[in-house]
């Protein structure tokens, strides 16, 4: 009678391990998916002139997607309008709420809303993209030296500020283009071009020009820019 019992008891943790691991594996397949379709809703319905737009979340155990955690979560959009500016191609990568990195595209039209020119050395600075390189071009004043100019070179970042880093520079309408040249390099090197915008939540920690556009690296808060809570 007791091997009876104790062969039944096994066939019962058996039958209880068995389906405790069969639900554990369906959690594990089906969870991440679920969680990732909801995601992409929120911001498809958020954001519904986007482009193409494909999200990832994933955590382990799956079941923490439930209780709103993850491991990782990635978020890809493209032709998506965040505060106002046009992204061309967007990509978002956490590994927890509300906090993440994000590699992001814009075209040069985009420049005047992404940053500020408050303070800038240049008035009324116009920038232009090319392949790998930025024009710029305004006035200036550089020291005793009021000129037009016309520049060419790439950005680089300064915590909230965005520096020009000319490779040439053209300057018009002063009687020693050499020495002005000289003053607004010096005025270029310690005075910043664009500042971020004070009211997007993105922050900047590098800037390239590349093939006509403006590539951009840095951190953002998930919840203020999609405007949802997960």
């Amino acid at each position: 009678m007791k091997s009876r019992a104790s062969k039944r008891a096994v066939k019962i943790i058996i039958v209880i391990v068995v389906c405790f691991l069969v639900l554990w594996l369906a959690t594990e397949l089906l969870i991440p998916p679920i969680a990732s379709k909801y995601i992409k809703r929120e911001i498809s319905e958020r954001y519904p002139q986007a482009g193409e737009v494909s999200v990832s979340a994933g955590a382990f155990p799956a079941i923490k997607l439930v209780f709103k955690q993850y491991n990782n979560l990635e978020i890809e959009a493209e032709h998506i309008t965040i505060e106002g500016i046009l992204f061309d191609s967007i990509k978002l990568s956490s590994d927890g709420w509300p906090d993440a990195t994000y590699r992001a595209t814009i075209g040069p039209e985009e420049i005047d809303r992404f940053f500020s020119d408050t303070g800038s050395f240049l008035v009324n600075p116009k920038a232009e993209i090319q392949g790998d390189a930025l024009h710029l071009s305004g006035r200036v004043q550089a020291g005793s030296v009021v000129a037009d100019v016309t520049a060419t070179g790439t950005l680089r970042m300064d915590g909230q500020r965005v520096f020009f880093v000319p490779l040439t520079i053209d300057v018009s309408g002063v009687k020693a283009p050499q020495k002005a040249v000289e003053q607004v390099n010096e005025t270029m090197e310690q005075c910043s071009v664009y500042t971020i915008r004070e009211d997007v939540p993105f922050t900047i920690s590098q800037i390239l020009v590349r093939d006509g556009k403006l590539v951009i690296d840095g951190t953002v808060n998930l919840e203020e820019a999609l405007v949802f809570k997960l």
